[in-house]
């Protein structure tokens, strides 16, 4: 499995079952993907995203993540 992450205007950490897979504290623009199956396991796994807005609590700022199944041998990004 695989997690692609894009963000923008915030901070962010991101987790797989309490593993920290990514994080970025600068705010700046984040496109990325990564592997995640060493984090999976048998049953329910859980992922969290914890953005870190800063102080202006009106500040523009999106984040998305999805988690998909990378076709074997297709080239990573």
């Amino acid at each position: 499995f695989t997690i692609r992450l894009d963000s923008e205007g915030c901070a962010f950490e991101l987790f797989v079952n309490g593993g920290s897979v990514s994080q970025d504290l600068t705010g700046a623009p984040a496109h990325e993907e990564a592997p995640i199956n060493h984090w999976l396991t048998t049953g329910r796994n859980d992922v969290e995203l914890e953005v870190l807005t800063g102080d202006d609590p009106f500040a523009a700022w999106k984040a998305r993540i999805e988690v998909f199944v990378a076709s074997a041998g297709a080239p990573e990004t």
